[in-house]
């Protein structure tokens, strides 16, 4: 019965410890700054994302202005403009557990709503093909 205890009080200390340490990871993660990348690497990392393989790339944000040209998506205090044109389709999105996706209007898309976005190199400029409104 003794190492029983012994052996549950060791299993509860390493529980808290291990909850404090992914506390305290979760809080620093949000406070760390991306690594500076330099011009070669943006030049390289924008020339694959232009690959006929990169057959889609995945943006999510809030919405913090919105146009018939443009979309700007905002996340942890940066920003990025995905062009828009009259092909992009738009979906209402309502998550778990019903997974429900809606056709929608570009009018439905309003400032400060979380979205998804499915976007691709066209002629060197970003662009959206489908928007996801999230509910």
């Amino acid at each position: 019965m003794e190492e029983s205890k012994k052996f549950l009080i060791s299993l509860l200390v390493v529980i808290v410890v291990v909850g404090i340490l992914d506390g305290v990871g979760i809080y620093f993660y949000d406070k760390y700054k991306s690594i500076a990348v330099n011009q070669y690497q943006q030049a390289s990392i924008l020339n694959d994302l232009k690959s006929p393989v990169v057959h889609s790339i995945s943006l999510y944000g809030k919405v913090k202005e919105v146009s018939n040209k443009a979309i700007i998506l905002s996340f942890r205090n940066q920003d990025v403009s995905v062009g828009v044109d009259a092909k992009t389709k738009v979906f209402f999105f309502s998550g778990m557990p019903n997974n429900k996706m809606t056709p929608a209007k570009f009018s439905d898309i309003k400032v400060g709503q979380n979205v998804n976005m499915k976007a691709s190199f066209v002629n060197d400029q970003l662009i959206g093909y489908e928007v996801f409104i999230i509910s």
